[in-house]
């Protein structure tokens, strides 16, 4: 018998990596050379996969620091002086900190965000899989509902694009520990460390479901004693002192920006279809998740004056057009019983959460389609919170994700399972060619270069070419630009010349910056360029036409100057 419940295990298993396959090659259009460790040519290019570039690049420089510094994941030869983690670069900590353990046997370049992506989509069907079996007794149907998870248009928005932000298995496996009985502290420490070391938004997310399982937990059993108080203690302890180890606080005051009233969602968002990222297909200035509900409502809701009048990136959250059908059905049979609604004590803390969260995702102008509903200004008090996480509209995710667990949860108490098994399989190639205008995007977007093996990988695209800087990479360890600003032109070609050759550079491009230690670093080096005091030791790379000219004013027989691959260069010979 143990032997027999192993093989189902396993099967099940093979199933969920098939269907998380099958998921991964159709909505990137069987773009499959991403998952090539080898290959960049998908991303090393100027489209919306173009963040990728500075989650690798700054892969690169950290997978050459020491194991024992501090702060953990500090990198500090990208962006130097600007005392930054990967953390700000969106790098995929967890994933950066296990392929630099085994570095050495690694390609000399390698990316591991395609694995990541594909990863995503198994864990997306696992962890659901795992949620949905938790009240739905019947595992085909478990599983075929996780799909309904893994093709959602949130889910598909981000993973592609942000691989960091949008790996929301999390907040899954977070829902699956807040429903599954006596759920472990050892495990909801795991899994909150785990989120933190993939992103602070996530990890922000699994902390709140955290708390409200320990309210649930309370409001169910009433048993709570001083062990129960000293757990909650310690974890929160455990995760304040791993984000300070970790480096998510080494910026300082930059992790504070401004853009609260700009990045959030609507009162509309789970219904809105258009996509958030501004995709293109030929002619088309705005392409839709939906072809269905874009087609039946568009003569008489205009999606596209929502989006422009809230500049909205953050707030996109369609639910899929076959979760509204499904929401529709069960509105008809709401009067019907349902045993999973009746354990309300279970579900009023998360949905309580859930809805709590929702508004902050609002931010402070609430819209209602196009229209501004609601301006406020944010209390003093949740400033530096509405600060730090300034793309409030992320924050609608755990009720998005509630919205589809519930949703499926409930179908399976309105119909029958042999109906679902005919019309589950529907609903989802249903889903799948309703959203084809994305996809058709994701195969432009995600598509390498033909024969990219033949032109390293597609590094070619970003190699300085000028013979000069051969010479120049045996002489210097250092590559400044003046003045420092986040994501200069073609910061990237720069940046991967001084990776492979173990030099420094103040540049990149980052999620948050502190703008003081900024503003100091731009005055001293103003002063060495002013001064003509130059370190012999930095190549300097100059932005300001004034400082340009006072450079080549300057110029003397010690002092390199020109412009080579459109850089305007001054390297002091040594």
């Amino acid at each position: 018998m143990k032997f027999l419940k192993k093989f189902v295990f396993t099967k099940s298993l093979i199933i969920q990596i098939l269907i998380s396959l099958s998921c991964f090659l159709v909505y990137s259009f069987f773009n499959y050379e991403i998952i090539d460790p080898e290959n960049f040519s998908w991303f090393l290019k100027s489209t919306v996969t173009n963040d990728i570039q500075t989650h690798w690049i700054s892969w690169e420089f950290f997978r050459n620091t020491g194991v024992l510094q501090f702060p953990l994941f500090a990198n500090p030869q990208y962006g130097e002086g600007l005392n930054l983690s990967i953390f700000h670069t969106d790098s995929i900590p967890l994933a950066a900190i296990f392929f630099r353990s085994v570095s050495e046997f690694l390609a000399v370049d390698f990316q591991y965000f395609g694995i990541w992506i594909l990863l995503s989509f198994f864990l997306m069907i696992y962890f659901s899989t795992k949620l949905i079996n938790l009240f739905v007794k019947n595992n085909k149907l478990s599983l075929l509902f996780s799909i309904f998870f893994a093709i959602s248009p949130l889910f598909i928005s981000r993973i592609f694009f942000q691989q960091a932000v949008g790996s929301h298995w999390v907040i899954v496996a977070a829902l699956y520990l807040y429903y599954k009985d006596n759920s472990s502290y050892l495990k909801w420490n795991i899994l909150l460390i785990g989120s933190l070391l993939i992103n602070g938004y996530l990890a922000a997310m699994v902390l709140c479901i955290f708390i409200a399982s320990v309210f649930k937990g309370y409001s169910t059993k009433n048993n709570y004693n001083l062990n129960h108080i000293y757990n909650f203690v310690f974890t929160l302890v455990l995760l304040i002192l791993s984000a300070y180890l970790f480096g998510l606080f080494s910026i300082g005051k930059g992790i504070k920006e401004g853009g609260f009233d700009i990045y959030g969602t609507s009162l509309l968002a789970f219904f809105n279809p258009l996509s958030p990222i501004g995709f293109q297909i030929g002619s088309d200035a705005i392409s839709t998740y939906s072809i269905v509900a874009n087609a039946i409502l568009d003569p008489f809701v205009d999606f596209a004056s929502w989006r422009g009048e809230m500049k909205e990136v953050e707030g996109f959250s369609f639910l899929g057009i076959s979760i509204v059908i499904f929401l529709i059905l069960i509105l008809i049979n709401l009067k019907k019983a349902s045993n999973f609604f009746k354990q309300r004590q279970g579900h009023m803390p998360i949905l309580i959460l859930a809805i709590l969260l929702f508004l902050y995702s609002l931010s402070s102008n609430i819209y209602l389609g196009s229209t501004k509903i609601i301006e406020y200004t944010v209390p003093g008090i949740f400033e530096p919170l509405a600060e730090v996480f300034r793309a409030s509209g992320r924050f609608n995710w755990v009720l998005y994700y509630l919205i589809i667990f519930f949703t499926l949860t409930r179908l399976s108490e309105c119909l029958r399972p042999k109906i679902l098994y005919i019309t589950l399989p529907f609903f989802l190639l249903f889903q799948i060619i309703d959203s084809s205008k994305i996809i058709k995007i994701n195969q432009n977007e995600l598509r390498s270069i033909p024969m990219y093996k033949e032109f390293d990988g597609g590094l070619d695209k970003i190699k300085l070419k000028d013979p000069m800087w051969q010479s120049l990479k045996f002489e210097y360890n250092k590559i400044r630009m003046y003045p420092i600003k986040n994501k200069p032109r073609d910061y990237i070609k720069l940046a991967y010349f001084a990776s492979t050759n173990k030099m420094s550079t103040n540049f990149g491009y980052f999620s948050r910056v502190n703008h003081t230690t900024e503003d100091i670093l731009n005055r001293e080096l103003l002063e060495e360029l002013q001064d003509n005091i130059l370190s012999k030791e930095t190549i300097y790379i100059i932005n300001d036409d004034i400082i340009w000219e006072l450079v080549k004013k300057n110029k003397t027989e010690k002092n390199l100057v020109g412009i080579f691959d459109g850089f305007r260069v001054l390297a002091p010979k040594p």
